[in-house]
C-alpha cells in the first residue's frame, strides 16, 4: 500500500478488529475489495450461511445481476476445461501445527441457467490443476513468490477412476496416482 494508506491495485489488506480477535485478508483490485464468503462471515461475526442468505437476497432483489459462469475455472485454446484448486501448510492465523493439505474434488451439477442445474453430479473439468503453497516458514511466506509454489496436474478421468465418490483429495492421494508435478518456471 502507498504511504497515504490508499489501497493500490493488487494489494492484500489485513483487517484486525480493535480487540485483535478477528483478522481478515481483503484483496483490492480495480477499485473493488474482494473477500470470500467465509472471510465476510469472519469480518461481520456471523456464520457463512448468513452471508449466503444475504447475497441471495441481493440477487433476488435485482440490486446485482447474476451473470452466467462456467462449471470450471478456464479452458485452453484446444477447449480443454481446467479446474484450479489450491492449498497451503500455513495460514494467516496462528497455528500449532501445519495444516493438512486437502483439495476439493467434489462432483457438481453443471450450471444451465439462473436457478437451473443438470441433474447429474460429475467433475466438470478435463484436468485438475492443484496448486500447493509449499513454503513452511511463517516469517518468510509470500504467496506472490511463485518459487514457493508446487503445481500438480491430474486428469479428471484418473480422479474418476481412483476416487469416483470422494469430495476431497490429500497431497498423498495425488502423489500416489498418475500426475505431473512442476514448479512455476516449468509451466507451459
Amino acid at each position: 500500500m502507498s504511504k497515504d494508506l490508499t489501497p493500490q491495485s493488487n494489494d492484500i489488506i489485513f483487517y484486525s478488529s480493535p480487540h485483535g480477535d478477528v483478522r481478515v485478508e481483503v484483496f483490492f483490485q480495480e477499485e473493488t475489495f474482494w473477500l470470500c464468503q467465509k472471510k465476510m462471515a469472519e469480518l461481520f461475526g456471523v456464520e457463512s450461511n448468513t452471508v449466503t442468505y444475504h447475497l441471495k437476497e441481493i440477487y433476488q432483489s435485482g440490486e446485482l445481476e447474476l451473470k452466467e459462469w462456467d462449471d470450471y475455472d478456464f479452458f485452453t485454446k484446444e477447449d480443454c476445461k481446467i479446474e484450479v484448486k489450491s492449498s497451503t501448510y500455513i495460514h494467516s492465523w496462528k497455528q500449532k501445527e501445519f495444516s493438512k493439505i486437502l483439495f476439493s474434488i467434489e462432483p457438481t451439477r453443471r450450471f444451465i441457467e439462473a436457478g437451473y442445474y443438470d441433474l447429474e453430479k460429475k467433475r466438470q473439468a478435463d484436468i485438475y490443476f492443484f496448486c500447493l503453497l509449499h513454503h513452511k516458514d511463517q516469517n518468510a511466506i509470500n504467496p506472490m513468490n511463485l518459487e514457493q509454489w508446487t503445481f500438480y496436474l491430474v486428469r479428471t478421468s484418473d480422479l474418476n477412476d481412483k476416487f469416483p465418490l470422494q469430495n476431497s483429495i490429500s497431497l498423498k492421494g495425488i502423489l500416489n496416482m498418475e500426475h505431473e508435478q512442476c514448479d512455476y518456471l516449468s509451466l507451459k
